[in-house]
């Protein structure tokens, strides 16, 4: 990065996207799993290059399956950015999802969230052509 900026005086950005997270009640429980679905879909990226490492809702749900960094890795990313970009679309509605020990982990299951458009017939956003895609 160093000799990127110097020789070229490049900038080096990423842009990310990412839905905003409404809970559906406004219990704990809830805004948890907002936070963790917004963790798990920004986070994923953007801690690592912020902090060093993953959000610490993705190393606490997703355990050892979660690569950890190395402290040389996370020294090499931590910062590897002159600015950031964000795509943001559409907005979902979250509950926790409370899963059964027989769902196999898996990336739509580790932020142990329920994401919808539309709460009791009330949608977020504005229709698309899509069923539930609604803009913000």
């Amino acid at each position: 990065m160093e000799a990127m900026q110097a020789g070229k005086n490049g900038k080096i950005g990423i842009t990310l996207v990412c839905h905003w997270m409404v809970p559906v009640f406004e219990a704990k429980i809830d805004k948890d799993a907002a936070q963790h679905a917004i963790d798990f879909m920004f986070g994923w990226f953007m801690d690592p290059l912020t902090y060093g490492n993953y959000p610490r809702s993705m190393q606490s749900l997703v355990g050892n399956r979660l690569p950890k960094y190395l402290e040389e890795q996370s020294r090499i990313v931590k910062g590897l950015y002159n600015f950031l970009g964000q795509n943001y679309y559409i907005a979902n509605y979250v509950r926790n999802a409370m899963l059964s020990k027989d769902v196999p982990p898996s990336y739509l299951t580790n932020f142990h969230a329920r994401l919808s458009c539309k709460l009791k017939y009330i949608q977020i956003g504005f229709h698309s052509s899509s069923k539930c895609l609604l803009y913000c």
